[in-house]
């Protein structure tokens, strides 16, 4: 399976809770299964750190996500993975309903990653920054930073001191050629 797959989506969750003890997290594991089971997801059950699944389902990014929120509320988790269809980014939805955007990154043996092994592949997740694109000389601000894309293909970072002369000398041109992107502030 390829967890990046624009055609597919899935959740990962997990009903561990660091606070209960091993029974009652036993429980809550069986309870998670059954619950995914009866909500018609295919699921797979995952190693690691602590156990999780992986579950997947044919069914709407809104469907998902309602069923990801529920999940996470049920099984009082902070955080669940969750990745819609159409998109190749993982998404980490929050308990207050934000989500952060995440890369999967092969295992290297870091354990203050969430580390996950299934069928054979280990992997973890890591933050990646959400980008917009400026298109105007109203969008740049005194020192606001923003990435460029140089000629080997690496994104530098530089900040802005004179907005409209850098817009007309290099921005307006950088922006013709999708060369320029803004990271949004968290």
């Amino acid at each position: 399976m390829r967890l990046n797959d624009p055609y597919i989506n899935y959740i990962i969750i997990s009903g561990f809770q660091s606070d209960k003890d091993d029974l009652a997290n036993r429980l809550a594991d069986s309870r998670l299964f059954d619950k995914l089971i009866f909500k018609d997801f295919t699921v797979l059950s995952m190693n690691g750190n602590q156990p999780s699944y992986l579950a997947y389902k044919d069914c709407t990014n809104d469907e998902l996500r309602y069923d990801a929120i529920e999940l996470m509320d049920t099984f009082k988790q902070n955080f669940v993975i969750c990745k819609y269809t159409d998109e190749t980014e993982a998404k980490k939805i929050l308990f207050d309903g934000r989500e952060s955007l995440l890369g999967i990154v092969k295992y290297e043996g870091k354990e203050d990653n969430h580390n996950f092994f299934v069928e054979g592949n280990t992997f973890s997740f890591e933050p990646r920054k959400r980008y917009w694109k400026p298109s105007q000389v109203d969008h740049f601000k005194e020192g606001m930073v923003i990435e460029m894309l140089d000629n080997n293909n690496q994104w530098v970072e530089k900040t802005v001191k004179d907005p409209e002369v850098e817009y007309e000398r290099m921005y307006k041109l950088l922006i013709k050629y999708d060369k320029l992107k803004v990271a949004y502030s968290e």
